[in-house]
């Protein structure tokens, strides 16, 4: 493949594996930031989603031997999604665990007051 492309088919391939790289940058960006807690407790599983979305898109434009990369991306963006859900829901029982007790306490300090 030369640097400037000299017919359709050539011009079609560098579209297509434009769009693959960048596809796989987003989905990159997109499945760390799901997968990250940032400053709290909580993932961020819509970005895994949209991670999956990104995936999807370069499964479309992938030539036959990158299909299976961007195969293992989609089911690794749904199972990170999958296990934010989960994280986030142990993180609220906790939490709720934890708010509960110091409610009766503040509750019980303002009776007295």
């Amino acid at each position: 493949m030369r640097f400037i492309p000299q017919d359709r088919t050539e011009r079609h391939s560098g579209i297509r594996l434009a769009v693959f790289v960048l596809a796989f940058l987003a989905y990159a960006l997109f499945l760390m930031a799901g997968w990250s807690t940032g400053l709290g407790v909580y993932h961020n599983p819509g970005f895994c989603w949209v991670a999956a979305s990104f995936a999807l898109l370069a499964l479309a434009v992938a030539s036959r031997r990158q299909r299976w990369t961007a195969v293992v991306a989609v089911v690794v963006a749904i199972l990170v999604g999958a296990y934010g859900y989960r994280e986030n829901a142990t993180w609220k029982e906790r939490l709720k665990h934890v708010e509960t007790p110091k409610a009766a306490c503040i509750l019980a300090s303002e009776e007295f007051v």
